[in-house]
C-alpha cells in the first residue's frame, strides 16, 4: 500500500522506508530496520555498510549500535520452525548463518576501518559491558 505525500509527512521520519525492495535506495529507517538491512541474509550492499558505519553516530551511540548487532546475531528461531527438524535446518542454513556472517563482517569492518571509534577508554569500557551482557544471557 502506497502512502500519500501528506501521510508520509505525518509519520515520524525514522519510520519511513523507500520500498520493500532492496534494489531502490533507502530514504529513511528506524535503527533496528537499518541494522536488519545491512545484515540481511540475502541482500549484500558493502557501500551501505560503510555509509551506516560513517553515520551511525548521528542517531545512536556506539554502545547502542553494538548491542543491536549482538541482538541481530542472536536472532530468535521462529516458533513454527523450532518444532520441525527439516525446517530448522533450512532456517539455520538460509537465515541464521548468513545473518551471523553479515554481523561478523560488519563488526570486522567497523574495527578495521573505523578503529578510531574504539580509541576512547570510556567507549572500550562500555563495549566490555556489551560482552558482559552476552555472557549473562548465556549463563
Amino acid at each position: 500500500e502506497q502512502l500519500s505525500e501528506q501521510d508520509k509527512e505525518n509519520l515520524p521520519q525514522q519510520a519511513l522506508m523507500a520500498t520493500p525492495r532492496f534494489e531502490q535506495p533507502l530514504k529513511a529507517a528506524t535503527l533496528v530496520k537499518l541494522v536488519g538491512r545491512v545484515t540481511h541474509a540475502t541482500f549484500n550492499d558493502p557501500r551501505m555498510l560503510h555509509e551506516v558505519l560513517l553515520t551511525y553516530r548521528l542517531y545512536t551511540s556506539g554502545v547502542a549500535f553494538a548491542r543491536l548487532l549482538v541482538q541481530r546475531y542472536d536472532m530468535p528461531t521462529p516458533p513454527d520452525v523450532a518444532s520441525n527438524d527439516a525446517r530448522m535446518e533450512t532456517f539455520v542454513r538460509e537465515q541464521r548463518l548468513p545473518v551471523r556472517l553479515r554481523v561478523v563482517n560488519l563488526l570486522r569492518t567497523w574495527i578495521e576501518v573505523y578503529w578510531h571509534d574504539f580509541n576512547a577508554r570510556a567507549y572500550l569500557e562500555d563495549a566490555v559491558d556489551v560482552t558482559d551482557v552476552k555472557k549473562q544471557q548465556q549463563a
